[in-house]
């Protein structure tokens, strides 16, 4: 145990120290490391040398999102050749028929340093971590808004095509009722014009069938019945109500004025509508006379 496993297995774990940093030997290549052990304390440590490298890392970019940057580090590796790992030596355990098998770490002690560096390292890969996340979770939060956004504005689109599309129907709607409306309005205009055309040129036919006789004849009542309930009602003293035959002159005189009132109001009224009310006399034209012929006696031949 203290002549061939210790010595072993103390190298393969400081070389393999090398390989890697604290913070990777306690996080990401843990797996890395009980393999890394396990081959070297077997069959012997590797060679091993130093090179810069550059590697990646996760940042957050000045935009806050998330971005890949690059460093350069010094990293000690593994020598290959032909996709072999060469060693420095060949591995005793193996030297003496000895098989190591089934490792596994119990625990490891770091240093105090190393363990506030490990401590502080996992702290500021949170936060990192934290931040991409974030930023990741706003990048999401602005392509959902976006898309949420979209999604409103087709909903607002389809809304307002809705909304149009009942609006023109309405017009539609409207125009053709309206149009109705118009036909409707042009043949009842057309019906009345014909049904006026009809009533004016029949009574037109009326009136001149008789010259309008009957109407005429109702105006003549009309006048001369309100010319005489003018007189029935009239009080005053150019009408007597009580007429004394052999009465005084000027009584006489007035009446005979009112009289003659009347006739010319009834002339006048006959002449506007244009009533003989007089029935005309047929004149009578005499024949020419003519002379008759003398009938001489014969003359006799005198001596």
């Amino acid at each position: 145990m203290n002549g061939l496993v210790k010595p072993a297995l103390n190298k393969s774990v400081f070389l393999t120290g090398t390989l890697m940093t604290s913070y990777e030997s306690y996080k990401e290549k843990r797996s890395g490391l009980i393999q890394y052990v396990e081959d070297q304390t077997q069959n012997g440590v590797y060679q091993t040398r130093t090179v810069e490298k550059e590697v990646e890392e996760e940042i957050v970019g000045a935009d806050g999102n998330p971005a890949v940057g690059k460093k350069r580090v010094t990293v000690v590796e593994i020598v290959e050749s032909n996709g072999q790992r060469l060693r420095n030596e060949t591995g005793q355990l193996a030297r003496f028929g000895v098989k190591a098998f089934n490792f596994s770490i119990e625990d490891l002690d770091y240093d105090p340093t190393v363990d506030k560096q490990i401590t502080d390292q996992q702290g500021i890969t949170m936060s990192v971590q934290t931040s991409i996340a974030n930023a990741k979770k706003a990048i999401q939060d602005a392509v959902t808004a976006e898309a949420q956004g979209r999604a409103n504005v087709a909903q607002t689109r389809a809304q307002a095509e809705i909304e149009k599309t009942k609006a023109v129907v309405e017009g539609e709607r409207q125009r053709d009722v309206a149009q109705l409306a118009m036909k409707q309005a042009e043949y009842y205009k057309t019906e009345r014009i014909l049904r006026a055309d009809a009533d004016a040129e029949y009574r037109r036919r009326i009136l001149a069938a008789d010259n309008a006789l009957e109407q005429r004849l109702d105006a003549y009542k009309y006048g001369v019945s309100a010319i005489a309930d003018a007189i029935k009602n009239h009080n005053g003293s150019w009408v007597p109500n009580v007429m004394i035959s052999g009465g005084d002159k000027q009584g006489n005189q007035q009446f005979s004025a009112l009289q003659s009132l009347i006739d010319i109001a009834l002339v006048n009224q006959a002449k506007a509508l244009d009533l003989q009310l007089v029935r005309p006399t047929a004149q009578y034209t005499p024949a020419p006379v003519t002379a008759p012929a003398r009938s001489e006696p014969p003359r006799t031949a005198r001596k």
